[in-house]
């Protein structure tokens, strides 16, 4: 995590295969935006210009033109660096996934429970 917040950007020039893509978040706590290809998962998880800039996969030209733009404008860094760590803190913080963990467990132990109590009524006729 150290050396995300001393980078300026994160570059990902991925050619294809890339699902969700940790890598982004890390950065992303870090308040360090993202360069990287729209392929595969990784468009669900960066916002072209608004935490990070989206290139087509395999096109040096547009990949060096979205890097210097974020290294050259300080504002656009500003925000894209502000925006990276805000969607960190809200969407991907320990505190949020941990929430949607406990719902899921808590999803699944209703749903057991009542599957099982459907099971017995239907072994016992309901004459528990």
């Amino acid at each position: 995590m150290e050396l995300y917040s001393k980078a300026k950007l994160l570059a990902l020039p991925s050619l294809g295969g890339e699902s969700f893509g940790v890598v982004f978040i890390e950065a992303f706590a870090s308040a360090t935006p993202v360069v990287a290809s729209r392929v595969g998962g990784i468009p669900e998880v960066v916002d072209s210009g608004i935490n990070g800039l989206l290139v087509d996969p395999g096109n040096p030209v547009q990949l060096a033109v979205a890097i210097g733009e974020v290294l050259s404008d300080d504002n656009l860094w500003r925000t894209l660096s502000r925006n990276a760590r805000k969607k960190a803190v809200e969407k991907y913080s320990i505190e949020v996934v941990g929430k949607l963990y406990e719902r899921a467990y808590q999803e699944a132990l209703e749903l057991e429970a009542a599957t099982e109590r459907a099971a017995l009524h239907n072994i016992y006729g309901g004459t528990l």
